[in-house]
C-alpha cells in the first residue's frame, strides 16, 4: 500500500476517533445539565422541571446507544491496536458510567417530585454544594480523557474524597434532624437518598478518571478505595 494511502487511512481514522470523543463530550454535557436541573427542581420545589429531567433520560439513552454502535463499528472495521484500542474500549466503559449518572439524576428528580408537598428540610443540609462539586468533576473528568491528562484525572479523583466527606456530614445532619424532629423523618429520609445518589455519581466519575490512567499508561489503578 502506498505511503500516501496509509496516511490517508490514518487521517480518516483519527477523524473518526475525534468524532467519537465529541459524541462522548456531548453526552457528558447533557448529563451535567440533568444533574443541575434535578437539583434545581429539588431545591426550588419545581415539579415541572423535575419531570423534564425524567424525560431527558431517553435522550441520554439514545446517545449511549449511538456511541456504543460507533465503537463497535470502529472495532470491527479498523481493528485498532494498542492505544487506539484502549481509547475505544475506554469510551465503551465510560458511557456506561455516564449513563448511570443520568439514572441517578433521574432518581433525584423523582425525589424532588415526592418532596413537593412535604415539610422543607433542605436548608438544614448543603446538598447543592455536593452537586456542584460532582458537576465540576464530571466536566474535568471528560476533559482529562479527551486531553489524556493524567494530572487532571488525579485531581478529579482527589475531589471524590471531598464528596465523601460532604456526604458523611450531610448524612449526620439529616439523621440528627430526624431524631430530634419526627415531622422531618419522611422528607429527611428522601434527602438521605438524594445525598447517596450524588455520592454515587462521584464514584462513577472516579471510574472515568481511572480509565484515563489506563488509556495513557496501559495500567489499571483503583481510586475507589
Amino acid at each position: 500500500m502506498p505511503p500516501s494511502t496509509v496516511r490517508s487511512l490514518r487521517e480518516h481514522f483519527d477523524v473518526q476517533l475525534h468524532d467519537l470523543q465529541e459524541m462522548l463530550i456531548r453526552m457528558g454535557i447533557k448529563v451535567e445539565e440533568m444533574i443541575d436541573k434535578s437539583m434545581q427542581a429539588l431545591l426550588e420545589r419545581d415539579e415541572a422541571l423535575a419531570r423534564q429531567v425524567v424525560e431527558m433520560d431517553d435522550i441520554v439513552d439514545d446517545m449511549d446507544l449511538s456511541i456504543e454502535r460507533r465503537c463497535i463499528h470502529l472495532l470491527a472495521t479498523q481493528q485498532p491496536l494498542a492505544r487506539d484500542l484502549r481509547l475505544i474500549v475506554s469510551v465503551l466503559k465510560i458511557i456506561a458510567d455516564v449513563e448511570r449518572m443520568a439514572d441517578f439524576a433521574v432518581d433525584i428528580a423523582k425525589k424532588a417530585i415526592r418532596l413537593a408537598d412535604l415539610p422543607r428540610v433542605e436548608h438544614f443540609v448543603d446538598l447543592g454544594r455536593m452537586a456542584r462539586l460532582v458537576q465540576e468533576m464530571l466536566r474535568d473528568s471528560l476533559r482529562s480523557f479527551v486531553e489524556q491528562d493524567i494530572e487532571l484525572a488525579k485531581q478529579v479523583g482527589d475531589k471524590d474524597h471531598q464528596v465523601d466527606r460532604l456526604y458523611a456530614q450531610n448524612l449526620d445532619a439529616l439523621l440528627r434532624l430526624m431524631n430530634e424532629h419526627h415531622d422531618y423523618i419522611t422528607p429527611g429520609a428522601h434527602l438521605v437518598l438524594v445525598a447517596r445518589y450524588i455520592e454515587r455519581i462521584g464514584d462513577h466519575i472516579t471510574n472515568v478518571v481511572e480509565r484515563v490512567h489506563y488509556l495513557v499508561t496501559g495500567q489499571w489503578i483503583e481510586l475507589n478505595q
